[in-house]
């Protein structure tokens, strides 16, 4: 063995110590500029002045470094016995320098996980917008990596209310084979032929083919509105009795749908108390209230009933007035014909405004295709997302806050491609509107205020927004087939105008 003094010792040393400082010297540079690139992205975010990040950045280094250093020199300088230092001055530096900034690292995390994690997913590539190419690329897919591996202290910080009624256990998902592509090179689309923009039928469709187009009419299904009070009796008796008169298990999924989503309403005291009353499918069942947890409670309790395999799932998901990592909630996935399909009954059963709950059945969350549902659903369990690939949480994050809605109409976002973006003062969505149908666009102050309406093209292809000042808004886009009447809310875009 060499001994350290030895030439070969010298070497063996030097082999261990010159890596070893390089290492330290490369933490001390990086850790600064990740002390930076959190405090900016969270600027951005909120829409903050830069300023202050970058003034952040030059005080953990070389500011407060240099100062430690120098009242240790200065305290050293006072003492009349001083012992030879163990480190050079390098050494102290690279010392105090990764100590300081990952406790400033540490603290930012630490007081506000959610807003760090999501700062860092939907703006963490700040620096490089406006920029294209293999590099850019390469260098926005590494930030966003690096962000996704803070999601566990994002769940850490983060309870979902309705986790508690996750009792179902049985096997996981596969996705359903992808379709072939067709002579043009495009996939097909999940609703196979469109509708009639007139009718919305499609042409020469048999009944089998309307049961599996998606979505489906929004009409409560005959055999609920004319469902015997004396066979109510409970969930499985209801259950039952749909199963006994309906052999097609995707049209016995659809009445269950429909008969939650009709006798259940939506409990808005308790959602706006934070505190609720028992979920479970029974207590659901006699009462007719329930938050989403009862609903999808209910739904797995009938489903079995009938005969349909069916699971209650957890996750997030993003609302029309919701932030854009989106809030703790409850849906299903049900299998029929060996193949697993996301149904959301709380959604498809009415709103909320204010704290009145109106019902209003839609089916635009029945059998949603995977691609489409997960526009503002995240389940904790990225399987039962149904995707051939899963998305990261940080990829639901940037992704637009479109609604299924929107997909389901025919339209397709252009631009802006990210569910928040940064402008001067105005913002042009871009979309295509195959069916022609009428758009309306409002935006209005986040946290509040009355909507201003924003200017659609004749072509009813863009949406321009023009802010009035500096401030962070809501862009809301509205869809109707009639140029007069009601307009469905289909998505939004998180918009920080800097007034410039």
């Amino acid at each position: 063995m060499a001994r350290k003094g030895s030439p070969a010792g010298k070497l063996v040393w030097a082999l261990i110590a010159v890596p070893f400082k390089l290492a330290c010297i490369g933490l001390m540079i990086a850790l600064p500029l990740l002390g930076v690139w959190v405090a900016s992205s969270l600027a951005v975010f909120h829409n903050k002045s830069l300023v202050w990040a970058i003034a952040a950045g030059l005080v953990m280094f070389p500011l407060l470094p240099l100062l430690w250093e120098g009242l240790a020199h200065w305290r050293r300088s006072r003492k009349k016995k001083v012992g030879p230092r163990f480190l050079n001055l390098l050494d102290r530096m690279v010392l105090r320098t990764v100590t300081l900034n990952a406790l400033f690292i540490g603290v930012l995390l630490a007081a506000n996980p959610q807003a760090g994690f999501t700062a860092l997913s939907a703006r963490g590539d700040w620096m490089l917008a406006g920029k294209t190419g293999p590099r850019v690329e390469q260098l926005r897919k590494g930030l966003f990596q690096a962000a996704d591996t803070l999601e566990w202290l994002y769940k850490l910080s983060k309870d979902n209310p309705y986790k508690k009624y996750d009792k179902d256990k049985g096997e996981r998902p596969t996705p359903a084979p992808k379709k072939k592509a067709d002579k043009t090179g495009e996939k097909p689309d999940r609703t196979d032929e469109k509708p009639d923009s007139t009718t919305g039928k499609k042409p020469d469709a048999t009944d089998d083919q309307a049961k599996r187009r998606w979505p489906q009419p929004a009409a409560l299904h005959a055999l609920v509105s004319s469902f015997p009070p004396q066979e109510e009796k409970s969930p499985e008796w209801v259950g039952r009795y749909l199963a006994g008169r309906i052999a097609d298990p995707l049209e016995r999924a659809r009445a269950i749908h429909d008969y939650v989503a009709d006798r259940v309403a939506y409990d808005v005291p308790s959602y706006r108390a934070g505190k609720y009353p028992p979920q479970d499918a029974e207590t659901v069942f006699r009462t007719g209230t329930g938050v989403c947890a009862g609903y999808a409670r209910l739904f797995v309790a009938v489903s079995q009933a009938a005969g349909l395999e069916a699971r209650y799932l957890v996750g997030d998901v993003r609302s029309e007035n919701g932030q854009i990592d989106g809030e703790g909630h409850a849906w299903n996935a049900v299998k029929i014909e060996d193949r697993w399909h996301l149904v959301d009954v709380t959604w498809d059963s009415g709103h909320v405004s204010g704290n009145t709950f109106t019902k209003k059945l839609r089916t635009t969350y029945f059998l949603t295709p995977p691609e489409v549902f997960s526009a503002d659903h995240f389940p904790e369990d990225p399987t039962w997302q149904l995707r051939d690939t899963p998305l990261t949480r940080g990829e639901f994050i940037r992704q637009p806050m479109m609604r299924p809605s929107f997909y389901a109409h025919g339209l397709k976002l252009k631009q802006p491609e990210r569910s928040q973006v940064t402008v001067t003062n105005s913002l042009t969505i871009e979309l295509d509107n195959p069916r022609q149908l009428f758009l309306l666009g409002t935006y209005n102050p986040q946290g509040g205020g009355s909507g201003v309406d924003c200017q659609v093209g004749e072509a009813q292809t863009s949406v321009t927004c023009k802010f009035p000042a500096a401030g962070s808004f809501d862009v809301k886009l509205f869809l109707s087939a009639k140029q007069y009447g009601s307009y469905d809310y289909v998505g939004k875009v998180m918009v920080n105008a800097s007034g410039g």
